[in-house]
């Protein structure tokens, strides 16, 4: 198994759902983990449920980020490269499901949805992507999961 002891690993909407089981497995491979969400008292909780005394050297960090505001998510991806020096790994997890008939859907929903799901990734990538190039990291296939 890779040794993830250094690695850094910054995953938008990792309060919740997959983004927190991916924090939780990147954090039982020994990586240092931020996760990045809108809803902070979501963060709160899981980083007291995640934050592990056995391995005092390995860090969970939570920003308070918005994926659609573009101040926010510069801030975030800068504070971060400045702390550490480097992201390994970023997953774009932030998302928002809302389900109805077309007809039925309402518009203000339907543009939050697209800004999140698609305009944050957007977002995150424009910042991330030129941190990665000065590192040499190769970005593999940028892409949300939702």
């Amino acid at each position: 198994m890779e040794d993830w002891t250094n690695k850094v690993v910054f995953i938008t909407g990792g309060a919740n759902g997959i983004g927190k089981g991916m924090a939780k497995a990147f954090l039982e491979l020994g990586a240092n983990v931020i996760i990045s969400d809108i809803n902070e008292e979501a963060m709160i909780r899981t980083r007291q449920e995640l934050t592990s005394t056995d391995r005092p050297e390995q860090t969970l960090e939570t920003i308070k980020m918005d994926i659609t505001n573009e101040s926010e998510v510069s801030n975030a991806i800068n504070d971060t490269i400045n702390q550490h020096q480097k992201i390994d790994v970023f997953i774009n997890s932030a998302g928002l499901q809302y389900v109805s008939m077309i007809e039925d859907y309402p518009t203000e929903t339907f543009e939050k949805l697209w800004r999140i799901m698609c305009f944050g990734p957007f977002l995150t990538m424009k910042y991330i992507l030129p941190h990665m190039k000065k590192t040499k990291l190769r970005p593999n296939y940028p892409f949300g999961i939702h």
